[in-house]
């Protein structure tokens, strides 16, 4: 009995061991059920362990986005300056 991921390879073999004489516990079904059940929960945690990482790539790549599109004001300021945009009341926008 082994744990498949959604590909079909194993990621896990567990052990079940009946500890009971005799009559057996667990039946086939009972394997079938648990080992799905092991196999989805391990997905789960695989799955959000990629999830947050990629979480945490997307911030650092908006920080430098946003670091990088960030003009200082004195740029800002002397952009301005050197510029010969009208202003709205010039232009009757308003």
């Amino acid at each position: 009995m082994s744990i498949l991921d959604e590909e079909d390879d194993v990621i896990d073999l567990p052990q079940v061991i009946n500890k009971c004489r005799g009559e057996e516990l667990f039946k086939n079904t009972d394997e079938k059920v648990f080992t799905i059940l092991c196999s989805l929960g391990i997905q789960h945690t695989q799955l959000y362990k990629r999830t947050t990482k990629v979480i945490d790539e997307t911030k650092v790549t908006l920080e430098v986005l946003s670091y990088h599109a960030t003009a200082p004001l004195e740029e800002v300021q002397e952009l301005w300056r050197e510029s010969h945009i009208p202003s709205t009341e010039n232009v009757q926008v308003v």
